[in-house]
Protein backbone atom coordinates (compact mmCIF):
# COMPACT_ATOMS: atom_id res chain seq x y z
CA UNK A 1 0.00 0.00 0.00
CA UNK A 2 3.15 2.39 1.02
CA UNK A 3 4.19 2.19 -2.89
CA UNK A 4 0.73 2.63 -4.35
CA UNK A 5 0.34 5.63 -2.45
CA UNK A 6 3.84 6.90 -3.24
CA UNK A 7 2.65 6.49 -6.80
CA UNK A 8 -0.65 7.33 -6.85
CA UNK A 9 0.24 11.26 -5.36
CA UNK A 10 3.02 11.34 -8.03
CA UNK A 11 0.78 10.80 -10.81
CA UNK A 12 -1.74 12.64 -9.18
CA UNK A 13 0.55 15.53 -9.20
CA UNK A 14 2.22 15.28 -12.67
CA UNK A 15 -1.40 15.03 -14.19
CA UNK A 16 -2.51 18.00 -12.50
CA UNK A 17 0.73 20.06 -13.87
CA UNK A 18 0.58 18.78 -17.18
CA UNK A 19 -3.57 19.27 -17.48
CA UNK A 20 -2.83 23.10 -16.56
CA UNK A 21 -1.48 23.54 -19.92
CA UNK A 22 -4.46 24.46 -22.74
CA UNK A 23 -3.49 21.20 -25.09
CA UNK A 24 -3.64 18.84 -22.24
CA UNK A 25 -6.60 19.62 -19.93
CA UNK A 26 -8.01 16.90 -20.72
CA UNK A 27 -5.73 15.48 -18.29
CA UNK A 28 -6.91 17.65 -15.73
CA UNK A 29 -10.55 15.19 -16.10
CA UNK A 30 -8.49 12.13 -15.43
CA UNK A 31 -6.88 13.59 -12.54
CA UNK A 32 -10.03 13.98 -10.65
CA UNK A 33 -10.53 9.81 -11.12
CA UNK A 34 -7.45 9.49 -9.86
CA UNK A 35 -7.39 11.51 -7.26
CA UNK A 36 -10.18 10.02 -5.91
CA UNK A 37 -9.05 6.47 -5.97
CA UNK A 38 -5.07 7.94 -4.51
CA UNK A 39 -7.31 9.57 -1.10
CA UNK A 40 -8.95 5.87 -0.78
CA UNK A 41 -5.82 4.19 -1.19
CA UNK A 42 -4.25 6.22 1.14
CA UNK A 43 -7.12 5.88 3.63
CA UNK A 44 -7.37 2.21 3.52
CA UNK A 45 -3.09 2.22 3.95
CA UNK A 46 -2.77 4.74 6.44
CA UNK A 47 -5.51 2.88 8.52
CA UNK A 48 -3.67 -0.96 8.14
CA UNK A 49 -0.26 0.57 8.28
CA UNK A 50 1.50 0.58 11.71
CA UNK A 51 1.95 3.67 13.93
CA UNK A 52 5.36 5.11 13.26
CA UNK A 53 4.91 4.31 9.85
CA UNK A 54 1.80 6.30 8.33
CA UNK A 55 3.96 9.58 6.66
CA UNK A 56 3.60 7.75 2.89
CA UNK A 57 -0.37 7.67 3.40
CA UNK A 58 -0.72 10.72 5.25
CA UNK A 59 1.50 12.33 2.26
CA UNK A 60 -0.89 10.48 -0.44
CA UNK A 61 -3.77 12.02 1.00
CA UNK A 62 -2.69 15.43 1.54
CA UNK A 63 -1.10 15.49 -2.24
CA UNK A 64 -4.33 13.84 -3.70
CA UNK A 65 -7.05 16.15 -1.83
CA UNK A 66 -5.12 19.25 -2.95
CA UNK A 67 -4.82 17.91 -6.36
CA UNK A 68 -8.61 17.11 -5.92
CA UNK A 69 -9.58 20.34 -4.73
CA UNK A 70 -7.34 22.26 -7.51
CA UNK A 71 -8.35 20.29 -10.32
CA UNK A 72 -12.47 20.03 -9.67
CA UNK A 73 -11.90 24.21 -9.70
CA UNK A 74 -9.56 24.37 -13.15
CA UNK A 75 -12.63 21.81 -14.53
CA UNK A 76 -14.89 24.45 -13.73
CA UNK A 77 -12.99 27.32 -14.59
CA UNK A 78 -12.69 26.06 -17.82
CA UNK A 79 -16.55 25.23 -18.42
CA UNK A 80 -17.52 28.81 -16.96
CA UNK A 81 -15.45 30.27 -19.61
CA UNK A 82 -12.34 31.80 -17.22
CA UNK A 83 -9.23 29.87 -18.55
Amino acid sequence: MKTACIVLGTICLLFFLIGCLPCFSWLAFINLFISLVGIIVGILGTSTMPNGKKGPGIACVIICSITLIFGILRVLLVGIGYI
